[in-house]
């Protein structure tokens, strides 16, 4: 008996309570929060970026310039106020141009896309595959041919 006395007491204390009421309360805040900001998902179209492109000119290479810009659809997920936030730059979506050796055209598996900002999960990404062309150096740097007279930017006469 002298030990149920003893709980009775201790539940029933002044310290006792202010932590039932702040265990309580914590509890209402998480259910209001994920009642008010829930977990959704949004698509993104970001750029990709290159690394390694000095290995290309290193080797006497460039990309062609069909080959110079991609977009990716990125699909996240995270709190709703993350996302509303969430800028296109958040997200880093990289393809690896190291091992290109030689011209012509290589098909190139991305690396998995990454977020930056806390909160935000990546679901998934298409394309998964990239096609780039890579020109020998004198090749990339021709000019296409044209009329002499759309090419000059200099002063008229």
């Amino acid at each position: 008996m002298a030990f149920l006395d003893r709980v009775r007491k201790i539940f029933s204390s002044r310290i006792a309570l202010m932590i039932y009421a702040i265990a309580i309360g914590v509890i209402a805040w998480l259910l209001v929060t994920d009642a008010t900001n829930p977990s959704t998902e949004a698509t993104l179209t970001v750029e990709v970026k290159f690394i390694n492109e000095q290995a290309l000119t290193d080797r006497g290479l460039a990309l062609s310039e069909d080959s110079k810009s991609f977009t990716a659809e990125i699909k996240v997920s995270g709190r709703q106020t993350v996302l509303k936030k969430l800028r296109t730059d958040d997200i880093t979506f990289i393809i690896d141009l190291a091992n290109i050796t030689e011209a012509g055209k290589h098909v190139i598996t991305a690396n998995t896309p990454e977020s930056g900002k806390y909160g935000v999960k990546i679901i998934d990404y298409t394309p998964k595959e990239f096609t780039v062309e890579a020109l020998t150096l004198d090749k990339a740097s021709e000019t296409p041919p044209g009329d002499p007279e759309t090419l000059y930017t200099g002063p008229s006469i």
